[in-house]
This record gives C-alpha cells, structure tokens and sequence, in this order.
C-alpha cells in the first residue's frame, strides 16, 4: 500500500506546475552556471601549467645556488566547477624564501580580513542545488497533508483500513522519490557539459567524491521536505503553512548563516596583518644588528673584500658573483656561510607571529563554522566544498605541505653545505678565479667578446648549476577517507536532523485532527 501511494504522489508531484517551473529553472541555470564554472577552471589549468613551468625554472635556469627561490603550486580542483568553496579567496602557490615562510598562498585580494569564511553567495552548482531545490521541497510539500484536509479527501483515505503509519510514509517517499530523477538530470547535465571540456579530467576518487555530494545532495533535500510536511502537520490552512515555511526557509538559506558569521566575528575577533608585519620588521632590524657582527667577524678573521666586478643581485650579499679576485670571493664564501643559518633562524621567529595570526583566522573560521551550522543550507556548502577539495581544509593541507617543503628543501642546503661553497653565489669553479682586479676585468673583456651578450647582466653563457638532486615539490591531495571524518559530524549532524524531523512529522501526523 504504501508503494501505490508513493507511486500516486510522484506522479502528481512530477506533472504539477510548481514542480516544472522549478525543474526548467534548474534547467536554465545549472548549464550556465556550470559552464561558466568549467571555463574558470580551464583558466585556472592554464594559470596551473604556466606557475609550474615557472617554478621547474627556477631549478633549470638557476647559474647559483643562490639564485634558487623554489615556489610550491598546487592543481586546481576539476570539482571546483561543482563548488568552489574558498578556492576564489586563496591564492595556488607559495613562494618559499630562506628569510621567510609563507603566511599566505601568493595571489589573495586583501590580507585584512579572514580568507577562509565562505562567501554569501558564490555562482556554482551547489549553491543552485542550496536555493532552487530546497525552495522547491518546501513548494512540493508545504500542503502535503493540509490541503487534502481541505479537499476532505484525507478523512474519506483514512476511513478505508489505511493507517495513518502506511500514508504517512507513502506520502513522503512520493516526493522524496520525486525528487531522485530531478537531481539525476541535474548531475547528468553537468557531466555531459564536463565531457565538452578538454581541460576536464576526472579520476576514479573524483567520481567518488561525486557520489557522496549527490547521496548529501539528497539528505539535504530530505530535510526540506520534511520541515515542509511537518509545518503542513501541524496547521489546518494551507495558506498558513506556505508562509511560515517560506519564512523559515529565508532565516534557514539566508538570514542565519550571515547572523551566525557576524556573531562568530565579534565574538572571536582576529589580529591585524599590518601588526604582524610591523612586528616582523622589527626582527628585520635586529638581524641586520647580528649582520654587522657577523661581518665584524668575518673581517676579524682576515677576510677582506673591497667590491664585485660583476654582481646580478644582492640578498645578505652577492647572489652572483662573476670575474671577481679570489680574496674577495673567499670573503664572499665566508658570508655566505655564516649569514644563511642566521636568516633560516629569524624566519622562524617571524613564523611564530604569522603563526599565531594564522590560528587567530582557523579558530575566528571554526567557531563561525559551528554557529553557521544551525543552517542547513551552510552544512551542504561546507561538507560539499570539502569533497570537492576546495575547502580551508585542503588549502590549509596544502600550505601546510608547502612549509614542510620548505623546511626540507634549505635543511637540504645546510646538510650538504651547499651555502658554504663557491657555487652557491658563483658560476666560476675555484680554479677559474683572478687573482687581481686587472686579470678579472681581462678575464671579463674577453668573454664578452667571445659571448657577445645581449646585456650586462646575460650571464646564461656561465653555465647552469646541477640541481637534479634538490628536493621537489610534490602535492598530495587530502584522501576521501580523511574528508569524511573531517566533516563526520556535520554529516552526523545532517542525518540526525532529518531523523528528528522524521519522528516530529510522524509524531504530528499520528495526531493531526483530519476534520
């Protein structure tokens, strides 16, 4: 019995007019949106694909060690064009120096407010499926026992030896049913606008992940529809119920996720990035202050220079030094040494400020995230931007790779001594240095006459050093497993509301006066 009146509602639902109106809106928006989606995101490949060649030169091309500033890119997310989360806010690449560690991935707007908290509205495919389809389970359902009330057809079903039990589940599997080839058509839509894309890669983890946004896709759904039935068990006017389901869908959508967002910044208030770099430029002064006594020393022990001949920058001293005397680049080498694990040593005292910035922004972000979550509408934004890779999650696990990289790439240095030797500033071997100003700007003439360089600074016919043994920046993505618990309990929490909905409907509709 309960599959005839399943089987009855889904019928009528289907070819009602609300139901088509909603159905060809979603039919409208879904391709423009996800259109525009895949076309942002091939921009995003082609950005990807030229920061990576970027950065694979910053090895090819280096002529001294020095000159090595690796950057770590991370992919864009083929599943962004589904939700793009905080990917729009965050920059895709850090820019790892030796006196620094990243706060931010390069390419934000502003470093004046908080990054990761989810924007209002952002034009994707779930923020379609957060709006259009909830609003139509409420439309589907808000009458769904009130107007056969009002029909007097639920007295004249119920007087037959149907239970209330057998109507109650028939009637809410006929809308849930209803509600499957809706988002079955909607997802097929994105596929076939997916396929168009040469840009458009999916591996065998991203059809899971897409799996599990279209089964929450469904719960979320699920909740709406049984907040409307619930609303329509508990008044006798259909009238009555529209508005106050329409009403508590504006608070659920769109009033309590930016009520909970400005609660959660004033209650949690963040630091001032201005502050921090002031602080940070306050360390800068006292490292110049160990600067000049490291040099005191390194005069102290008998090394003197008296300028380059040739020098293509400067950082804490010369980063390329060619056709220079011996005694000035033996100054040069003793520098180096002793200033880099001084620098490597104040970038971490800068790290502890940025640090404690940084958890300002996490906990200001977790703590909105929690009020947020008495809304439905932001537990499907969060959960969906997290198995589509572009939530604070994966672009902190992506920053965070990004600083152990770092780590591992100058311990690298310090471990083979790379910056205590001639070739960390200098192209020329040992053996090739002059001995005197003269020889070096002989040494000098000649080459430029051999060479014949477009500029002063053309140094590539110096040669390259052999960076085949640096560490490499490798990304790993966050597996399925790892997103799930991180948003276990919000999916908890999902599947707990629609259960209590279940049993308040149930347990209102047992007892709904049918006269």
């Amino acid at each position: 019995m309960i599959w005839h009146i399943a089987k009855k509602d889904f019928l009528d639902n289907f070819t009602s007019a609300r139901f088509i109106v909603g159905f060809l809106l979603c039919l409208f928006l879904i391709p423009f949106t996800v259109y525009t989606g895949t076309r942002i995101y091939e921009n995003r490949v082609e950005k990807y694909q030229r920061d990576l060649r970027q950065a694979e030169e910053e090895f090819t091309k280096a002529q001294v060690y020095a000159q090595i500033q690796p950057v770590a890119v991370k992919p864009p997310s083929p599943l962004s064009i589904f939700c793009k989360g905080i990917s729009e806010q965050t920059g895709s690449q850090a820019v790892l120096k030796n006196d620094e560690v990243p706060t931010f991935a390069s390419g934000i707007t502003t470093m004046y407010e908080n990054q990761f908290l989810n924007r209002f509205i952002s034009l994707d495919f779930i923020n379609i499926l957060v709006i259009i389809l909830s609003l139509i389970g409420i439309l589907l359902t808000y009458d769904i026992f009130s107007r056969e009330r009002e029909n007097g057809t639920l007295r004249l079903v119920l007087s037959n030896r149907l239970s209330r039990a057998d109507l109650f589940f028939g009637k809410a599997a006929g809308v849930l049913i209803t509600f499957v080839p809706l988002l079955l058509i909607c997802y097929v839509l994105v596929f076939i606008i997916l396929s168009l894309s040469p840009a458009v890669h999916l591996v065998a983890g991203d059809y899971g992940r897409i799996v599990l946004l279209f089964l929450f896709s469904l719960l979320y759904l699920s909740l709406f529809v049984f907040l409307g039935s619930y609303i329509s068990s508990k008044v006798r006017s259909s009238s009555t119920s529209l508005i106050i389901n329409l009403f508590i869908w504006c608070i659920l959508v769109f009033l309590l996720p930016n009520a909970m967002s400005y609660l959660g910044k004033n209650m949690v208030k963040t630091g001032n990035y201005g502050m921090v770099r002031l602080n940070m430029n306050d360390l800068d002064n006292a490292f110049w202050e160990d600067y000049g006594s490291i040099m005191e020393q390194v005069h102290k022990e008998g090394y003197k220079t008296d300028g380059y001949e040739v020098c293509a920058g400067w950082n804490y001293g010369g980063i390329m030094v060619c056709f220079t005397p011996r005694e000035n680049m033996e100054c040069e080498r003793r520098r180096h040494e002793l200033v880099f694990p001084v620098v490597l040593d104040y970038a971490d005292k800068k790290w502890q400020l940025q640090r404690d910035y940084l958890d300002g922004l996490y906990r200001q972000q977790r703590v909105i995230k929690y009020f947020s979550c008495l809304s439905p509408s932001e537990i499907m934004k969060y959960v969906s931007a997290s198995l589509c890779k572009t939530g604070m999650e994966d672009h902190v696990y992506f920053m965070d790779q990004a600083r152990q990289y770092r780590n591992t790439f100058y311990t690298y240095y310090e471990e083979e001594e790379i910056h205590g030797g001639y070739s960390y500033f200098t192209p020329h071997d040992e053996s090739e240095f002059p001995e005197d100003r003269a020889e070096g700007r002989r040494m000098q003439h000649e080459w430029r006459q051999q060479n014949n360089p477009s500029s002063t600074f053309d140094l590539a016919s110096l040669g390259y050093v052999t960076t085949s043994t640096l560490p490499r920046f490798t990304y790993s993505e966050k597996g399925i497993m790892c997103t799930l618990l991180d948003q276990l309990w919000l999916l908890a929490g999902m599947i707990l509301g629609c259960v209590v909905l279940t049993g308040l409907t149930y347990r209102s509709f047992i007892k709904y006066d049918i006269r």
